[in-house]
This record gives structure tokens, C-alpha cells and sequence, in this order.
């Protein structure tokens, strides 16, 4: 479903419940942090150069872990119990012994019970990466002789729709907000894929959720992708993937009881009227990732090929957990 998601960055919102005086000679900064931004003097300073020759500490403040990237994981638990003074003091002496160390990258992640050691660690030269509604990741490249190699933050959105097709007609919604609602879209059941959650999987549930038809995901198959940028300052890129499922056999599958919440309508609509509409004429968008999508596919089955891209479930070998490959045939 077209929802109105919260972006990660809202757990920033937290750093505004803070109020924190940090004595220069713990940073070097000549200011403070207020409500979780540098004052204008302290960010007109650079973090501390960083430089082989710097005389480190015996043992690192911050329990740490390291990656397969010559850098090092600061975990959130590392900063439980510290006060700022102390968070300042660890950050400054750990990031002068990774330096030493030839250490490159530092990734951090504060928890909003931490939230405080967020501006120190901004006046120290971090960044920020990107968030979860519960932990914030900054970043520091150390090397000041080598351009920064860190991975960019999450920069993709991915949604999915369904064609699910019936007795000749082609499963419809209205949504009741949204771009599409404005301008009175009728349109094929659409949404977001949660964390941690396959396409085949995203897209059973989305139709479930906003029409109650049951789905198979057995014979699912990719049928267009579309890849767009943000328009915005601030937005993230979208990838939109468009699945053929089947009505499950069981029975009343086809029966619609509609989302209340985010639903205006839906109905079976047959395809001559889906056709008909305006936007699905032929050349735009969703001609070409719908209805033209749908037809190379039948020609394909004419043939006696599949068409579309169907997955499979596979482990992921020495790394834990799966993976879902997409081929044209499997």
C-alpha cells in the first residue's frame, strides 16, 4: 500500500531533549553543543588531525569490533554508562589509536538512550550515515591522505505491485491519499517491502492487505521494473517491480473486502475497460509496465516460453541466513 512512512531520520528528533555544555579541552572547540548542534564558532572547527606519528594511548577506551574493511564497529552498548565527558575522552583517544593503527573507516551507532554523544561525535569530525527508528550511524574516515571510500547511506526505496488477472479481469484499487488519489487513479494493488521481506512475499501481502484476495506466490513472476530518482532535495531513489501472482484455489479467493483505512474502491476490472483509461494508453508509464508487460508475456507463453523472471530460495553459503534469485527460467 502507498503508505506514509516514517523516514529513519526521525530518531534525530531526539538530540532536540538534549541540552549540553562541552568544555573546549575536551574537543578543542571553542563553544558548545546546544539542543544537539554545534554553536557557530565550535563548527567553524575541524575535527583533529590525525597523523602517523601520533602518540597513542596503551589500550583503547571503546570496546570495538573490527570489519573486513579495515575499519572498526563502535556498538552501540559501548556507550552505556558513559557521561559525555567520558564519551568525548574515549572517542578522541580511540580515534588517535585506530589512526595509528592504519584504521580507515569508523562506524558508530548511538542509540536514543545515547543520544547525547551524538554532537560530540559530530564535533569530532563524524557524520551522519543513516538511521533506524531506534539507533543512529555516524561515520569518520581517518586517513587524511586518501579520499573517503565509505559506502554512501541507504539511497533506495523498493516497491512492488500486482497484476492478478481473473476470469479475464485485472484486480483494481483506488487509494484514499497519495499522488494516485489525487488525480482519481484506478490502479493495481501497490506498496513497500518491508525490512527483511522478499518480493514474492511484499506482493502477496499487499494484495491481501488492501483487497482480502488470496494469493500464491507459487508461478509468481517479475514482470517490469522501474528504476526513478528523487525529484527532491533529501528524497531517496525508487525501484518499483511488478509481479504476475495467481489467485490461490481455495475458495471466495477472489473476494474483496477492502483495506478501510488506505481504500477507497476496488473491483475486478475487466481488461477492455482497464485499457480504455486514459494513463494506460499506449506509450506511458504504466502501459509499458503493465499492460505491455502483460502481453509480451503472452506472446512468450504462445511460444512456449515462460516469460517474466520467477525466483528461488537459496542459502547464502558460508554468510548466514538466504538469498532469492530471479532468472527467466529456473
Amino acid at each position: 500500500a502507498q503508505r506514509e512512512r516514517a523516514m529513519a531520520f526521525r530518531a534525530l528528533g531526539a538530540f532536540g531533549r538534549w541540552r549540553v555544555a562541552l568544555r573546549p579541552a575536551l574537543l578543542g572547540l571553542a563553544g558548545s553543543v546546544v539542543a544537539g548542534g554545534l554553536s557557530l564558532d565550535a563548527a567553524r572547527m575541524q575535527a583533529p588531525a590525525l597523523t602517523a606519528g601520533t602518540q597513542a594511548p596503551a589500550a583503547c577506551p571503546l570496546s570495538h569490533t573490527r570489519d573486513t574493511y579495515t575499519g572498526v564497529i563502535i556498538e552501540s552498548d559501548a556507550l552505556a554508562g558513559l557521561d559525555v565527558a567520558q564519551f568525548a575522552s574515549a572517542l578522541s583517544e580511540s580515534c588517535v589509536q585506530w589512526a595509528e593503527q592504519g584504521i580507515r573507516g569508523v562506524w558508530l551507532h548511538v542509540p536514543l538512550a545515547s543520544s547525547y554523544c551524538v554532537p560530540v561525535a559530530i564535533g569530532q569530525g563524524f557524520a551522519y550515515h543513516h538511521a533506524t527508528p531506534t539507533t543512529l550511524t555516524l561515520v569518520r574516515w581517518l586517513p587524511s591522505d586518501a579520499p573517503n571510500s565509505l559506502p554512501p547511506g541507504p539511497s533506495h526505496q523498493v516497491g512492488v505491485g500486482a497484476f492478478v488477472v481473473h476470469k479475464g479481469c485485472l484486480l483494481m484499487v483506488k487509494e484514499r491519499s497519495g499522488p494516485a488519489a489525487k488525480y482519481g487513479i484506478w490502479k493495481v494493488p501497490t506498496g513497500l517491502i518491508d525490512p527483511g521481506e522478499d518480493i514474492f512475499d511484499a506482493v502477496q501481502r499487499e494484495v491481501l492487505e488492501e483487497t482480502g484476495c488470496r494469493t500464491t506466490n507459487d508461478g509468481a513472476r517479475l514482470m517490469s521494473m522501474r528504476h526513478a530518482h528523487p525529484m527532491r532535495e533529501g528524497g531517496i531513489s525508487d525501484v518499483f517491480i511488478m509481479v504476475e501472482l495467481k489467485l490461490a484455489d481455495v475458495a471466495g479467493a477472489d473476494a474483496i473486502t477492502i483495506q478501510e483505512s488506505e481504500i477507497a474502491e476496488a473491483k475486478w476490472m475487466p481488461m477492455a475497460e482497464v485499457t480504455a483509461l486514459e494513463y494506460y494508453k499506449t506509450g506511458g508509464m504504466l502501459y509499458e509496465m503493465v499492460l505491455a508487460a502483460a502481453a509480451e508475456k503472452g506472446q512468450g507463453a504462445q511460444q512456449g516460453q515462460d516469460g517474466g523472471f520467477s525466483g528461488r530460495k537459496l542459502a547464502n553459503g558460508r554468510m548466514p541466513g538466504h538469498s532469492m534469485v530471479y532468472r527467466s527460467r529456473l
